[in-house]
């Protein structure tokens, strides 16, 4: 039967494949055999899309194809299978190919070209894809739990709802892929390539991104706690009402991120660059900001209680009802800021730089401990209440 897969016919190598199908789903014996037989064909009857070391920019731009009729037959066959024989599917040009639900678990699928293919709910776990290339794929509620995608070319890709927790994919090029509501906790995505991605309400908690770009990304109301993105680009991303509760975030950048509501309590800012940076209302209570830049960031209503403001720099910042009770400020930078309707309960001040600060009141500084060093304004300096309040503070520290 094996040699009629050999036939010059398409119709006859599709009926030869049907009939190993039947076989297949039999309980007879020589399923593993019949299976390696049909890669064996696919293998035979595909290019190798790699022999010639085209770039993965050039694989990009090839035009969407289809698998031969009886390739396609092979490859559903093998994807039906009931076995839990591991596949060998690496370096095949399997572009547009309909793999949905396939079961491939711990198959070996690196630098294959699935560009444009269907692959929605199949079962990739602990699959190996690396430098495969995946540009437009659709992969939407996909199991990739554990799978090796690093260097993976998957631009444009849907995947939506998809399992990607503890998956590798370092290096890897998800440029405006639509990963919305994925699962991504505990992934490994050092130094790839997240251009205006989609990962709204995505679960990125504990997820590595050291390093990863990450401009104009939509991370809107995605859980993003305990993650590491120290060292990410973030810029103009949106992460309205997200959940970083204790991210790292250090040397991030942030110039002009939408974080409006978000939630970043206790979470690690330390020599982050937030410059005009929109934070509305958001959560930032016992976080850490040391050496922090938020030039013209717009903090107004934001909650920053307990959080530690040490050589921060929030020049020209608007801090408008903002809550800065209980913050410890060293030697932070508050030139020019707005500070209308502040509240600085218990704010212990140090060297803090205050000169032009719009809105700030005696009031407002009666409450919080001022040292001798804190530059105010002479108006501001020289008011019995907040002279007072200097004298207090000096009183606790003896």
């Amino acid at each position: 039967m094996f040699a009629r897969l050999g036939s010059e016919q398409v119709a006859d190598r599709v009926a030869t494949i049907r009939e190993l199908e039947t076989l297949l789903s039999g309980q007879n014996g020589g399923h593993d055999a019949i299976v390696d037989r049909l890669v064996e064909f696919v293998r035979g009857n595909v290019a190798h899309p790699w022999l010639n070391r085209m770039a993965p920019m050039m694989l990009w731009k090839r035009a969407a194809v289809r698998p031969a009729p009886d390739v396609q037959a092979a490859l559903s066959v093998v994807a039906r299978r009931t076995s839990e024989q591991w596949l060998d599917l690496r370096r095949l040009d399997l572009r547009g190919a309909d793999l949905s639900e396939a079961r491939f678990a711990h198959a070996r699928l690196a630098e294959s070209d699935l560009h444009d293919a269907y692959l929605g709910g199949v079962d990739l776990f602990r699959a190996n894809i690396g430098r495969a290339f995946l540009a437009r794929a659709n992969l939407s509620d996909a199991n990739l739990t554990y799978a090796t995608m690093n260097s993976s070319t998957l631009r444009e890709a849907n995947l939506r709802g998809a399992r990607l927790s503890h998956t590798y994919l370092r290096g890897a090029d998800l440029t405006g892929a639509d990963c919305e509501g994925a699962e991504l906790q505990y992934a490994d995505v050092y130094g790839s390539e997240l251009e205006e991605t989609r990962l709204a309400n995505a679960n990125l908690s504990y997820a590595l991104f050291e390093r990863a770009t990450l401009e104009r990304a939509d991370l809107r109301s995605a859980q993003v706690s305990y993650a590491s993105l120290t060292g990410a680009n973030m810029k103009n991303a949106r992460l309205n009402d997200a959940i970083l509760h204790f991210a790292e975030l250090k040397n991030a950048e942030l110039v002009e991120a939408d974080l409006t509501g978000a939630h970043l309590g206790n979470a690690h800012l330390d020599r982050t660059n937030l410059s005009y940076a929109r934070l509305t209302g958001a959560d930032l209570r016992l976080a850490t900001l040391v050496r922090a830049r938020a030039r013209y960031a717009n903090l107004r209503g934001a909650r920053l209680t307990g959080a530690r403001l040490g050589v921060a720099d929030l020049e020209r910042a608007d801090l408008r009802d903002a809550n800065l009770s209980d913050t410890y400020m060293f030697r932070t930078r508050l030139r020019d800021a707005d500070l209308a309707g502040a509240r600085l309960d218990a704010a212990d001040m140090w060297e803090v730089d205050l000169t032009g600060a719009w809105g700030l009141t005696a009031e407002q500084l009666s409450t919080a401990w001022i040292h001798k060093s804190v530059r105010l304004d002479p108006e501001l300096a020289e008011h019995p209440v907040v002279k007072a309040r200097i004298d207090e503070t000096e009183h606790r520290f003896d």
